[in-house]
């Protein structure tokens, strides 16, 4: 009976902890997409989350001698029936390649609102 509490404890912290991650997948010439969903739901670290896939990609680069240079991101926050994920895409560029100098993170928005005016010509 003890062992089967510890057992069940042992596993409802691992669901609670864990991640999914997807594969490093080539969305195109030298360009690169990862991305991570946490099963933590509100109890996510998301800067944690960020960085773990952020981390991975530049060990990628690493491994391909390159150096990763962000293009985007996306954040998908924790809200009932939705787990918190963070999706980064970024480019392999060579160490010596002027972009390598340092690179800027832009964040995808969630929503677009655009607002169009028709003028009316007479």
């Amino acid at each position: 009976m003890k062992f089967m509490k510890i057992k069940v404890l042992v596993i409802s912290v691992l669901i609670l902890t864990g991640c999914a991650t997807a594969n490093i997948v080539p969305t195109g010439t030298n360009t690169y997409m990862i991305s991570q969903m946490s099963a933590g739901g509100v109890f996510t670290n998301t800067s944690k989350l960020k960085s773990d896939v952020i981390l991975r990609a530049n060990a990628f680069a690493e491994s391909k001698n390159k150096i990763a240079i962000p293009i985007t991101s996306t954040t998908q926050p924790a809200i009932p029936g939705r787990m918190p994920s963070f999706e980064y895409q970024f480019r392999l560029v060579d160490k010596d390649d002027p972009r390598a100098d340092g690179g800027e993170l832009r964040s995808t928005p969630d929503n677009i609102n655009e607002h169009r005016v028709i003028f009316k010509q007479e």
